[in-house]
């Protein structure tokens, strides 16, 4: 199965305000329960409003920070509608593609089942129950699996930390066996497009059928990989074009982030604790007033070093701070 390079946007700098409604939910599996006999209930999550602040893309990124800036967190997709958020950019040159596997959008599961037989909210630690009290934080890796994927799942097994994984369509049908890993060592794995193309290089941009079309591959394909339930989504770049319709549809989670050590600015070969990797602990570390903050950092998408180097310091300094680690949907 032959794939392009996966995309690195020559980005043009683009700034958007918007308000979004944050809330914070899981996903409940009907395959059997990961590594560790986790299994979820059923409740519901009070939604909070949030304001977020505009960023603008950065060119060395392939993963634009979003246009949510460090405000964003889980939108769910049955609170917002679609025009509520939107992007611009000048165009650039057209982006590689790469073709999916036989499991296409006619081959997966229809809407409705994706809907109701398999995601719906679940009970969520984060704000809710006997430990409502707690600091949690979610480790949120974006644009894998790719060549550092293995040593950050080294990382996280040696700490005992599960994380949530945003796989990318694309790479997971070069490496699917790391996305069996991710599933079998007790994490959570979403959906991030079939392959990264922003709405700029994809020709009349991010319409819904084309946003509907890489959620719907990117989940199907994932879900038959793993065996596992797939119902969190996080958009390229945070831009939110046709999203919130199609996440709706499919019954999917759309999720952002609260934090951003922009890691995407600072590939690096090898494992040195270089000053690049002590940058990302410095901007990884800074939650702010949020409770459970969403840290994003990447395993994909070019050389990871500095990330894999800076992750024990992120995880030592959380914990020793008393923050407890969780996946998205709440579960350590």
């Amino acid at each position: 199965m032959r794939q392009t390079p996966p995309v690195r946007g020559a980005l043009a700098a683009a700034a958007v305000s918007v308000g979004v409604l944050v809330a914070l939910t899981g996903c409940a599996s009907t395959a059997p329960p990961q590594a560790g006999g986790r299994t979820g209930g059923t409740t519901t999550v009070p939604t909070t409003p949030a304001t977020a602040l505009p960023t603008a893309p950065d060119p060395l990124s392939s993963e634009s920070p979003a246009p949510f800036g460090s405000l964003s967190s889980t939108v769910p997709s049955s609170t917002v509608s679609s025009s509520t958020v939107s992007s611009s950019a000048a165009p650039s040159s057209p982006a590689p593609t790469s073709a999916a596997p036989s499991v296409t959008a006619s081959s997966t599961a229809t809407s409705p089942s994706l809907k109701n037989g398999r995601c719906r909210p679940t009970a969520a630690a984060w704000s809710t129950g006997p430990n409502a009290a707690d600091r949690t934080v979610a480790l949120t890796f974006d644009d894998g699996p790719g060549r550092d994927t293995a040593a950050v799942l080294d990382v996280l097994a040696r700490e005992k930390v599960h994380a949530t994984f945003f796989d990318i369509g694309a790479h997971a049908a070069i490496q699917p066996d790391l996305v069996r890993r991710e599933v079998a060592e007790g994490h959570q794995v979403g959906g991030h497009s079939w392959d990264h193309r922003y709405p700029w290089v994809v020709p009349g941009g991010w319409t819904y059928a084309f946003v509907d079309g890489q959620m719907r591959d990117t989940v199907g394909y994932l879900r038959k990989l793993t065996g596992q339930s797939v119902c969190f989504y996080r958009p390229p770049g945070g831009i939110m074009t046709n999203m919130t319709a199609a996440a709706h549809a499919e019954g999917m989670q759309l999720t952002l982030w609260t934090v951003d050590p922009k890691d995407w600015a600072h590939p690096q070969q090898g494992y040195a604790y270089s000053a690049d990797a002590r940058g990302i602990f410095a901007r990884a570390t800074l939650p702010g007033a949020v409770r459970h903050p969403i840290v994003l950092m990447h395993d994909g998408n070019g050389p990871r070093g500095a990330t894999v180097a800076a992750l024990p310091h992120v995880i030592d300094w959380y914990r020793s701070h008393g923050y407890r680690f969780v996946r998205l949907d709440g579960r350590g």
